[in-house]
């Protein structure tokens, strides 16, 4: 078996190790969608696949169909199956700046398919098998633990290669496809660990180090010298999204290899207009002015400053009062980490007893098998819980945080010419008031779940640890004792399904908290933004979320903020109704983030396109 896996030098046997790839990949996509479930918003859905797909139209292995999704894991991460399944949790989309970090992932784990990485990794574990069980036939039990602790560390040293070599082959496949592979970088520096891993944890680590990963990187010829043709294709990409600022620096690099480039030039003048900065593109421009978009007239009416100073003053009473909040929830947030990190380290013991019980099976005792079936179904439940929990702690700090920092800006924005409206001021702090009590209301529930889900953890490790008893005491009643072991673990699902309660009902809060900052924060961006940049804006929610022009100005025509009209048409988006129907829905004094939630469209949902939609905005301000 192990001989024809690896005998891989002719087409017919390479054949074979497709068909092979496909059949596995298949069946643990299956199995893993099945776990977990996968992504039902179809705007995130199509955003990752339309993302993936143009990443795996350039890869050079042309014999496997690649299927790009997104599975519902809290932990930030992504996977390739043999076969060309790649996964993205959702967890990751909550933690990635912008499409660049998301591509140059996903290009991540194409070079793992391309590399056939998770097929060879079958194959090594199938010789290694045979191997060490002929070692220990003859070396006896010491030679076979011998031998497997040395396959375990090579398999570790080749998983860190195949890393690299995913590593090299993403910055590659990013650039061709049109993304910026800095995103592998910037990731990257995001992951670091702030302390320096032991010599044991680099021994037994599956990934190199982020700072080995960056170095190693930084050493492929696109960070080094970029060809022009990248850059532009990059560029042409940034500029179609309306990522001007982005865009002009791939195109200016691109000119200092090359500065008689007329049609290069001419793409530097259109991004330049397209920002108002006509000056600088008619004299770059083959035929004047005659193609340049014309400034964006003034469409927003300049008050006096004084008419706004009330609804500031209320503004700066919310920042202060979330300045305070922000310092509570610092402080139960340690706590509540402190017990998330007790209990997670004491659910990896738990862990080690599901291996006992694989170790060791009661034969053909159905009723023991169904218990031990039973303990590992609330354990996964009691991980996943886990996992729920931290996330549930991130998105607190990161709403309470951003909130505070929505209100700093929008009370300190005293230029009479930006039009940060009484109206507007008086809507931030309602609304920011509001998420901070949903950030500590969050968090609570956290904290809440964490003795359910630690007595059902210590339940369950307990049963496992009684299903291995009859190996050293036999019991005097099996059936009766399984029974008892039975009523035990009812009352560990019952804990579990009261921390669920608490654990999704924190993570709504907290995520609704963080929709409603971002929300107030695009609402900031677009009142205060130049005609010109306003004009960018709705470009980039148009290309965000795949809408037209004239569906964002008609709403904003109907006197929406930008911020509320994105809202609106995410909903349109991701639930399939139209615009009306939640207008018709919403309720006296609810914000359009409780609506679109109320009738469909998860606060989750709108906390990840708005973050990443206020992320490009910073980037897209018009030089001076």
């Amino acid at each position: 078996m192990a001989g024809l896996l690896l005998a891989t030098s002719t087409p017919a046997s390479a054949g074979l190790e497709t068909a092979l790839e496909k059949m596995i990949g298949r069946q643990a996509a299956v199995a893993l969608a099945e776990q977990f479930g996968t992504e039902s918003d179809p705007l995130l859905a199509d955003w990752v696949k339309r993302v993936g797909d143009r990443v795996s139209a350039v890869s050079p292995r042309k014999n496997v169909r690649y299927r790009i999704q997104v599975i519902e894991m809290d932990e930030p991460n992504a996977l390739a199956l043999p076969g060309g399944y790649i996964f993205v949790t959702k967890g990751l989309l909550e933690f990635i700046h912008d499409d660049d970090e998301l591509a140059s992932i996903i290009a991540h784990e194409v070079g793992h398919v391309v590399g056939r990485h998770g097929i060879r990794h079958i194959e090594h574990q199938i010789l290694a098998a045979i191997l060490i069980s002929q070692v220990r036939d003859r070396g006896g039990e010491v030679a076979g633990l011998g031998a497997t602790l040395l396959d375990a560390l090579l398999a570790l040293q080749r998983s860190r290669r195949d890393e690299l070599a995913a590593d090299r082959m993403s910055v590659e496949y990013a650039a061709r496809a049109g993304y910026d592979p800095a995103g592998l970088l910037n990731f990257f520096n995001k992951i670091r660990r702030p302390d320096k891993p032991s010599w044991l944890d680099t021994l037994f680590a599956t990934h190199p180090p982020a700072e080995k990963r960056i170095e190693h990187a930084k050493k492929n010829p696109y960070f080094r010298s970029p060809s022009r043709e990248t850059l532009i294709t990059i560029g042409d990409r940034l500029a179609s999204e309306g990522r001007y600022n982005k865009a002009l620096a791939k195109y200016r690099a691109a000119a200092k290899q090359r500065a008689d480039d007329a049609e290069l030039n001419e793409k530097i003048a259109l991004a330049l207009a397209a920002q108002g900065r006509q000056s600088e593109a008619m004299a770059l421009h083959a035929s004047g002015a005659s193609g340049l978009a014309p400034v964006p007239s003034s469409e927003a009416p300049r008050r006096a400053l004084e008419e706004a100073t009330p609804a500031r003053q209320a503004v700066l009473a919310v920042h202060r009062d979330l300045s305070e909040r922000q310092r509570l929830l610092a402080e139960s947030g340690q706590r509540t980490q402190k017990r998330l990190r007790s209990a997670s380290q004491r659910h990896e013991w738990t862990r080690r007893l599901e291996a006992a019980l694989l170790g060791m099976p009661q034969g053909l005792d159905t009723r023991w098998i169904y218990v031990a079936a039973r303990c590992f179904a609330l354990s996964a439940e009691v991980d996943s819980l886990l996992r729920s929990g931290w996330r549930g702690v991130r998105q607190a700090n990161g709403a309470m945080h951003r909130a505070t920092s929505v209100c700093a800006l929008a009370a300190s924005e005293t230029d009479p010419t930006r039009y940060l409206s009484r109206d507007l001021l008086s809507g931030i702090a309602l609304d920011m008031e509001r998420a901070g009590k949903e950030s500590i209301e969050g968090l609570a529930r956290i904290d809440r779940a964490i003795p359910d889900l630690a007595e059902a953890d210590r339940i369950v490790a307990g049963v496992m640890a009684d299903l291995n008893s009859p190996y050293v005491v036999p019991w005097t009643n099996p059936w009766g004792h399984l029974a008892a072991l039975e009523g035990f673990l009812q009352h560990a699902s019952s804990c579990l399904r009261r921390a669920r309660g608490h654990v999704d009902a924190g993570l709504r809060s907290a995520t609704r908290a963080r929709a409603r900052s971002e929300r107030a924060a695009l609402d900031i961006a677009a009142a205060a933004a130049s005609p010109a940049e306003h004009v960018i804006f709705r470009t980039l929610v148009r290309a965000r979320l795949g809408v037209t022009d004239t569906a964002i100005r008609d709403l904003e025509g109907r006197g929406h903020s930008l911020g509320d009209a994105t809202v609106m048409l995410l909903y349109t988006r991701s639930v399939g109704e139209p615009v009306s129907s939640l207008e018709a829905s919403r309720q006296a004094g609810a914000s359009w983030v409780e609506t679109a939630e109320r009738m469909g469209l998860s606060p989750e949902t709108q906390a990840i396109v708005l973050r990443l939609l206020n992320n490009t905005i910073a980037e897209e301000k018009i030089p001076g």
